[in-house]
């Protein structure tokens, strides 16, 4: 079974025609400040559409040749409120 090297959500992951990889803008924390007055107020469990991705790197053995395995994430929101 292929062994995980590399787990990282980031902005944009670029694999250039010889294989080599770069990750643009790995993401450690997503937090939006305070709203300008004159908005309206969001409601709790509100989502802001943000594009990212996840670059996962592995290294697979001599026995997963021919192997077809599927990568499966799940996000999964907290209900964290900014205060600390």
């Amino acid at each position: 079974m292929p062994v995980l090297l590399l787990f990282a959500p980031c902005q944009k992951a670029i694999i250039a025609n010889d294989n080599t990889v770069s990750a643009i803008t790995i993401l450690d924390l997503i937090k939006v400040g305070p709203l300008p007055h004159n908005t309206v107020e969001l409601a709790k469990g509100s989502l802001i559409p943000f594009s990212w991705n996840i670059l996962t790197i592995w290294h697979a053995s001599e026995e997963d040749v021919g192997v077809t395995y599927e990568e499966r994430h799940e996000l999964i929101g907290n209900n964290w409120n900014g205060s600390a």
